[in-house]
């Protein structure tokens, strides 16, 4: 196929020459969801050369949807990454896969450490359980800081799309507070990314594919054709699953936590 770029009459987008935007807002101002992404696209002025009319073409939501889930006939355990079906991002999946019981007896061993020589093993002990209390419960407080972001993105694509759907005006109507809808975006952003980095890790794509990959899906987004919303409705839907699928596993391994926490929540409420 044709390896022709962007902007060098290969593919002609409706909408490419506009008028000048303003590039920035006032944090208070309240700013409609396109003249934000409007806005972003002139700060960024991607270049179009930098992307192929094929990439263009070929990049699109079930492309990296593929790569977030386990296929048909293979094991979690065979899949990297994998967690009931659902391909993690890798640090999420590293800190979804500790142990409760692993992470309440290390700490309880280095406290044993510390006190290999110590008179009163009694008080050793309620100081080791203490230990295993408070990493239970910073373990778990993590958790819910994982659940709590990925709601978030959750919650930021999918209003983004509503913002961009015909019976918002499409997004023509200034809903939200340029502060607000500047992190909105950067959430909604992230999380389209980060299926995209599950996906490249899944299909073990080199460096430069995965680059090629990266720079359609920023020009996809935030390039200066009108076809940016339509693009951003289409990845909404598979990014909203996604988020969803990961935060309800998250949510579902907190169950352990607790049930151990539970074991040395008396001394962790006895403290003084």
């Amino acid at each position: 196929m044709s390896s022709q770029r962007i902007g060098q009459g290969s593919l002609e987008l409706p909408g490419s020459e506009q008028a000048p935007v303003p590039v920035s807002f006032d944090p208070e101002k309240m700013v409609a969801v396109s003249s934000m992404i409007i806005s972003i696209a002139s700060i960024r002025d991607l270049d179009p050369g930098m992307v192929t009319d094929r990439d263009v073409r070929v990049l699109k939501p079930s492309v990296i949807e593929s790569g977030l889930y386990v296929a048909n006939g293979i094991r979690d355990i065979d899949q990297e990454h994998a967690r009931n079906g659902v391909i993690f991002p890798a640090e999420e999946f590293k800190f979804m896969t500790m142990s409760p019981l692993h992470v309440a007896r290390s700490a309880a061993t280095g406290v044993w450490n510390k006190r290999k020589d110590a008179n009163n093993k009694q008080e050793a002990q309620i100081i080791a359980n203490r230990a295993s209390g408070h990493a239970l419960s910073s373990m778990l407080e993590r958790s819910r800081n994982l659940e709590n972001a990925i709601a978030n993105q959750e919650h930021a694509i999918k209003t983004i799309a509503k913002e961009l759907s015909p019976s918002s005006g499409p997004a023509f109507y200034a809903h939200h507070r340029a502060a607000d809808l500047k992190i909105l975006l950067a959430s909604a952003e992230t999380a389209v990314f980060d299926a995209l980095n599950v996906s490249a890790v899944t299909y073990q794509w080199d460096e430069e594919k995965y680059t090629r990959a990266k720079r359609t899906l920023e020009y996809q987004l935030f390039g200066k054709h009108e076809g940016r919303y339509k693009n951003w409705k289409a990845y909404a839907p598979m990014v909203t699953k996604y988020a969803r699928a990961r935060r309800l596993i998250v949510k579902q391994s907190q169950g352990p936590i607790v049930q151990e926490l539970e074991k040395y929540q008396a001394y962790t409420d006895d403290e003084t």
